[in-house]
């Protein structure tokens, strides 16, 4: 039998324990990342359904519990790739037209898949910059931040919102029962946005309320992404949770 001194016992005892905080460390990591990627799907399959593509599954995405974390993981994140791959040609094909002019060679740089997944904000009420106290949810003001502070999800603006994000400040809140963009504090950006397809960059997004362009205590940090080399085609997402939570929306612009 191998005898240890009273130290080396302690030492041993606390290389297992601070091991044992490190493997658990990385479980609950792996298992955000795990309910991330298994919301993407569910979010990306019903993108799929309502442009009408057909969902095709080479892995199921069905989480086994009886699998460890890493192959649970492991099948969601091809289970996302096969998704972005169905939806990229699903959209190729509805947009190929024929003609009967000569072929000329172009490059054409692939979107990135978060500009293939993200969601269309349409609604007129978003280019309101007036302070004229619109309530669109019901009679009351528009909160964005109650889904996307959980779902985290890409969006543009498109059709009645506007293309791109508000880039100057707006009066909300100034008059009582006032507030622009459908909201109470309407967040709008004059950071500077990428010029380069495919690079995530990060920039603030800012609440003007009650007199104030840029609230500090309810400013977003945001993610924004360019598309193409189209102007103002880009996609945006909300990183960090923004308290209160409500009533806070994007506001948009042509």
């Amino acid at each position: 039998m191998i005898s240890m001194a009273p130290g080396s016992l302690k030492l041993l005892a606390l290389v297992l324990a601070f091991s044992s905080a490190i493997e658990s460390h990385s479980e609950v990591n792996k298992s955000v990342e795990l309910e991330f990627y298994i919301r993407q799907n569910m979010f990306v399959v019903k993108l799929l359904v309502s442009e009408g593509c057909m969902v095709q599954q080479r892995h199921s995405g069905v989480q086994r519990t009886l699998d460890s974390i890493d192959v649970q993981l492991d099948v969601q994140k091809r289970f996302y790739s096969e998704l972005i791959e169905q939806l990229s040609r699903c959209r190729s094909k509805a947009t190929t037209t024929t003609t009967s002019a000569t072929p000329t060679s172009t490059t054409t740089i692939p979107q990135p898949p978060q500009c293939l997944s993200a969601i269309n904000l349409t609604e007129s009420w978003r280019k309101d910059h007036s302070d004229s106290g619109i309530r669109p949810i019901d009679g009351d003001p528009n909160c964005d931040t109650i889904d996307m502070n959980v779902d985290r999800f890409w969006f543009r603006f498109s059709g009645a919102a506007g293309n791109r994000l508000l880039d100057h400040c707006v009066p909300s809140v100034v008059k009582i029962g006032g507030g622009s963009c459908g909201t109470s504090l309407a967040l709008w950006s004059d950071d500077t946005m990428p010029d380069q397809i495919g690079v995530v960059t990060s920039i603030l997004a800012y609440p003007s309320f009650m007199g104030s362009c840029k609230h500090s205590s309810y400013t977003a940090q945001c993610q924004v992404i360019r598309c193409s080399d189209k102007p103002h085609d880009f996609v945006y997402r909300l990183v960090d949770d923004v308290s209160p939570g409500c009533y806070i929306g994007f506001c948009g612009m042509d």
